[in-house]
């Protein structure tokens, strides 16, 4: 009876304590369902702020690849205007350097034209006083020859025969030498050329010849001179 009465005062108590571990098991597993709603939580923020983070890399990454493309373009850009600037100037200074070439070109034609016609015009002022000079020259010898006496005439016809002749004389002499020299041009080899001395040698009798030829001329004048008459003489003929 007794142990039945412990029993039922048991009883209540035992229960009491089922009911309260049951109700500390619900609340430890509603603790936990928290805890994992609180880690699901974390988890979806997380990945949420993972991607909010690769996307804004990406955006960064569009906008840096962007800006890049943008200022490429724009350094492209640049280089073309440069270039084309530069060609711009370079066609610029090659027409300035052609037409500076072309006006160089006429005024070198001008100075040559001015110094052809100053060339010419100085001849033909050259040929005007030669021709001057020469006429006055002529009419003073005519002039001269008309007041020349015999004797001076006789002179000056002996003198010109023998210019004529010496001119002659070396006319032929040159003549001969070149003809010689071509015929036989190795004998003028300079290993077989005569030396100085045979030059004075031959000037030598060069000069001795033509002093008996001037003594002879002296000779013929001076009897021509005794010949003449005197001045206010008659001539009387020889019989």
């Amino acid at each position: 009876m007794a142990a039945n009465e412990q029993a039922a005062k048991d009883q209540p108590v035992a229960e009491a304590g089922k009911d309260q571990a049951a109700r500390a098991a619900r609340d430890q597993a509603a603790k936990d369902q928290a805890a994992s709603a609180a880690k699901d939580q974390a988890a979806r923020a997380a990945k949420e702020q993972a991607a909010k983070e690769q996307a804004a890399k990406e955006a960064a990454a569009r906008a840096a690849k962007e800006q890049a493309a943008k200022e490429q373009a724009a350094k492209e850009r640049a280089a073309k205007e440069a270039a084309a600037q530069a060609a711009k100037e370079r066609a610029a200074k090659e027409q300035a350097a052609q037409a500076a070439k072309e006006r160089a070109a006429k005024e070198q034609a001008a100075k040559e034209a001015a110094a052809q016609a100053a060339k010419e015009r100085a001849a033909k002022e050259a040929a005007a006083q030669a021709a001057k000079e020469r006429a006055a020259k002529e009419a003073a010898a005519q002039a001269a020859k008309e007041q020349t006496p015999r004797e001076q005439v006789l002179q000056d016809q002996i003198l010109s025969a023998v210019k004529t002749g010496q001119e002659a004389t070396l006319h032929l002499a040159k003549t001969w030498v070149d003809t010689f020299a071509s015929v036989t041009p190795k004998l003028f080899d300079t290993v077989t050329m005569p030396n100085l001395d045979d030059y004075y040698g031959f000037a030598e009798r060069m000069w001795s010849r033509n002093c008996d030829f001037v003594v002879s001329l002296l000779k013929i004048a001076t009897d021509f001179g005794r010949n003449m008459p005197g001045p206010g003489k008659a001539t009387t003929p020889r019989r």
